[in-house]
C-alpha cells in the first residue's frame, strides 16, 4: 500500500497535478521560525555584516517571534505584523523604530521569499510610518558653548584628541576607529 501510495504521488507530480513548489513552500512554512531566523542570521554573518548589525538583528527578530506568537514561518502575515508594529508605536517608540522593525521584518521574509521558503513577502504591503511627524531628537551641531565645555571634560579623560579630530576632519565615529597609525 506504501509503495502504491508513493507511485500515485510521483504520478500526479509528473503529470502536473500537484505543484511541487507549492508542496515545497507547504513544507518550509511549517517549519519553526527560529529554523529560518538562525539560518537568516548566519547568512548575514557569511556576508560579512558587523557584530553590532547581526545582534541588532537577532534581537528584532526575536521581538517579532515573541510579539506575533508565531511558531511556524506561515503564522506571519500581514495582518499580525501590522498589529504588532502599531504596538510598538502605542508603547511610545518614536517612528524610526517602528520603521526600522518593519524593514528588518520585511528583509527577513524577502530572503524567505529568495530562498524558497516563502511564496510572497507579506510585510511588503505595509506603509512605512512618517519620521517628520514624529521626530524625536533633532540632530544638530554644537554650540561654540556646548564644544567648549566637552573639549574641558574629554581632556582629563583621555578622549580631547579624537574630539577634536572628529570636529576639524568631519569624520564619524566609525571612521575614527579605522583611523591607523598611517592615516
Amino acid at each position: 500500500r506504501i509503495g502504491n501510495k508513493v507511485q500515485a504521488e510521483v504520478a500526479l507530480r509528473r503529470s502536473g497535478v500537484v505543484d511541487v513548489r507549492q508542496e515545497d513552500l507547504s513544507k518550509q512554512g511549517r517549519l519553526p521560525i527560529e529554523t529560518h531566523i538562525a539560518d537568516f542570521i548566519q547568512s548575514k554573518r557569511d556576508a560579512g555584516r558587523g557584530t553590532r548589525t547581526v545582534i541588532d538583528n537577532q534581537r528584532i527578530l526575536k521581538w517579532l517571534v515573541v510579539s506575533t506568537n508565531a511558531k511556524v514561518l506561515d503564522d506571519l502575515n500581514a495582518n499580525v505584523i501590522a498589529g504588532v508594529l502599531r504596538n510598538l508605536h502605542g508603547a511610545g517608540r518614536a517612528a524610526r523604530t517602528v520603521n526600522h522593525h518593519l524593514s528588518l521584518t520585511s528583509g527577513f521574509l524577502k530572503w524567505c521569499v529568495r530562498m524558497g521558503r516563502l511564496g510572497s513577502n507579506p510585510a511588503q504591503v505595509l506603509p512605512f510610518a512618517d519620521e517628520a511627524k514624529d521626530r524625536r531628537r533633532e540632530r544638530r551641531s554644537l554650540s561654540p558653548v556646548e564644544l567648549h565645555r566637552l573639549f574641558e571634560v574629554a581632556g582629563p579623560r583621555g578622549r580631547l584628541l579624537w574630539y577634536m579630530a572628529a570636529l576639524w576632519a568631519g569624520l564619524r565615529r566609525s571612521d575614527l576607529m579605522r583611523l591607523r597609525w598611517g592615516d
